[in-house]
């Protein structure tokens, strides 16, 4: 299931990928600036070479002096200023819009987990359908189908899953199931040559537990370990490698759901209280993009030892969101906090990162606190439920 540790992934993964669009954008609204001056062979106007040439210097000066302050030097000529503001704006308008386009994404993130796990529940009923199809062809040539061929279709599981009136409900709503071609080969390639699904297929009266192991293997044997499905996987959803997981679990747990005196399963939700969750991960996201700068410059008053420009780039956001984490949230623990952090360090950035963001957030909290930045209230929250 998403816990908090994984929320707070890709809220790094957002503003990262955020980061690296402000850093290449930058040096697109730059070059615009002195664009303008640049020599024309084509201009049916006359144009003076050595004017455009201090024209352009004097606006690649000013961008760099004013991008941060949007505030142009009175010095600055009109026809410069022109070109600098339009260029400025042009670059706060884009990151504007893809901040907001982030946020819709972040969004989209957690309801692609849950269209996922329901697409996931709906693998061995597909593969049910396509036994089924195989079995009439067998009955319409006349031959005999061999014992125990039918088992998928009077699987106990299975029929749990059809009957589900929610899945079938959202199913249906949102157009969830299996492109057939890519069901069938995994069926005829993978599924029909899995030694445990054999010895399933070869039991004249399979059991329930018989039935839940086959599931249980077709899930974590088959397609959570399968290079080829894996790599569908992976073409189709670029966020599988962090979503796979937490699929993985959803799914065994809803298998582990299996009320056998009633043949029925139970939903998994995304976590055990998600809108607070939701609520966190939106918020860690917004609240972070709105202290970016100041951040930033705390960030950099502790890191004298450190040239800024190399720190790794995931460490800066991991300490931008711990940091604003820290600030924001009173009913986490700074220990908790601080912690995650580190954590999501060993993953996602270099060897040494582990140790720096662990000193860096050390002194930054011990200090926070002292002045009354950090200020913690309350319980504190689950974390990692």
């Amino acid at each position: 299931m998403l816990n908090r540790r994984s929320l707070r992934v890709k809220v790094m993964q957002s503003l990262y990928a955020l980061d690296r669009y402000k850093e290449a954008y930058e040096l697109i609204a730059r070059d615009q600036a002195g664009a303008h001056f640049d020599f024309n062979l084509n201009s049916e106007e006359e144009q003076n070479r050595e004017e455009l040439i201090v024209q352009k210097k004097a606006a690649l000066k000013a961008f760099d002096e004013s991008f941060v302050t949007r505030s142009i030097s009175d010095q600055c000529p009109d026809v410069v200023r022109e070109q600098v503001e339009d260029a400025i704006s042009l670059y706060y308008n884009e990151v504007e819009t893809k901040e907001k386009t982030g946020l819709k994404d972040l969004i989209g993130e957690a309801d692609k987990v849950s269209t996922m796990y329901l697409r996931l529940l709906q693998l061995p009923v597909v593969w049910k359908e396509m036994v089924v199809k195989e079995w009439n062809k067998i009955i319409g040539n006349n031959k005999k189908v061999p014992s125990g061929y039918e088992n998928l279709t009077s699987n106990t599981l299975i029929k749990a899953i059809e009957d589900h009136n929610l899945i079938n409900d959202l199913t249906r709503k949102h157009k969830i199931g299996w492109d057939s071609s890519v069901a069938g080969e995994w069926f005829r390639k993978i599924l029909m040559k899995d030694e445990e699904y054999l010895a399933y297929s070869s039991k004249s009266s399979p059991t329930i537990v018989d039935h839940i192991s086959i599931i249980n293997n077709i899930y974590k044997r088959i397609f959570f370990k399968h290079e080829i499905i894996n790599d569908y996987m992976e073409d189709q959803d670029i966020e599988w490698s962090e979503n796979r997981g937490i699929l993985k679990s959803m799914v065994i747990k809803t298998i582990k759901s299996f009320d056998d005196s009633d043949a029925s399963i139970q939903m998994i939700n995304l976590s055990p209280n998600w809108d607070e969750d939701r609520e966190f991960y939106i918020r860690l996201y917004k609240q972070t993009i709105n202290d970016n700068s100041n951040l930033e410059k705390v960030i950099a008053s502790k890191s004298k030892n450190w040239d800024v420009e190399r720190i790794a780039a995931v460490d800066f956001v991991i300490l931008k969101l711990a940091l604003s984490e820290l600030i924001h949230f009173p009913s986490i623990p700074v220990k908790v906090t601080i912690n995650e952090y580190i954590e999501i360090c060993k993953s996602y950035s270099t060897p040494k990162s582990k140790q720096y963001v662990n000193g860096i957030l050390d002194v930054l909290s011990s200090e926070l606190m002292k002045d009354g930045t950090i200020k913690k209230s309350g319980r504190g929250l689950l974390d990692n439920k």
